[in-house]
């Protein structure tokens, strides 16, 4: 009998972890949609060697979606404007904690503030020539509403960001160009099925234990 209730217990336990955990996760209310930084000034990458620097101009949130409604047309502020990594293509190791930015907004009589960043780096391609630089990678971003002169935190979520360079490589080896910067809501489906898919594989291995256990305690 006991083991039969140490099984059972198994059981709630996995099916616990597949189906609460993932609520859990979502305490603060999930930032949807996605939006786009476009650039007003021209944005370089340092010359080649060991290390290379973004060095981003100025920006403006020139469009997006759902919750961004009420940052369109304002101005990023960089703070810092540079990102600076070493390899290239995936084999690119960021140093430092990549770039942030805020963009303060409005609706109505309310006042907002969107901040994000690109905090870890996953791909890197610059040109040697005339054509598209790409820096992919994610960050966290977060939308802030000011209340009573108070800012709290409203919605958040990470995002997807890919940061794409139109230009040339200049006489001083600086590649430079036109920048746009999309950023995208990463879903947590992945977490969530991997979450359930840890559940299913407990269920499934409890009930091997419970047909070998059977046996045993009907001798």
């Amino acid at each position: 009998m006991k083991i039969s209730k140490f099984v059972g217990s198994v059981l709630v336990a996995f099916v616990a972890l597949g189906l609460v955990a993932p609520h859990q996760a979502g305490a603060v209310p999930m930032l949807k949609g996605s939006f786009e930084l476009v650039g007003d000034d021209i944005s370089t990458i340092s010359p080649p060697g060991p290390t290379r620097t973004l060095d981003l101009g100025g920006f403006t949130l020139d469009s997006g979606s759902s919750d961004f409604a009420p940052f369109f047309g304002m101005a990023a502020t960089f703070m810092p404007n540079t990102m600076t990594w070493s390899g290239t293509g995936k084999n690119v190791t960021l140093i430092g904690n990549g770039f942030s930015f805020t963009v303060p907004g409005t609706q109505g009589t309310d006042s907002f503030r969107l901040e994000g960043g690109m905090d870890t780096l996953a791909f890197v391609f610059v040109p040697s020539s005339d054509g598209e630089a790409i820096l992919r990678g994610t960050g966290l971003t977060q939308l802030f509403k000011t209340t009573g002169g108070t800012d709290v935190l409203e919605k958040e979520a990470q995002m997807r960001y890919v940061v794409t360079m139109t230009g040339s490589v200049g006489a001083d080896g600086h590649f430079e160009g036109a920048t746009g910067i999309r950023a995208t809501f990463v879903p947590e489906g992945g977490s969530t099925l991997g979450l359930l898919a840890i559940g299913l594989v407990g269920l499934v291995a409890a009930e091997r234990l419970r047909r070998k256990i059977t046996p045993l305690q009907n001798r």
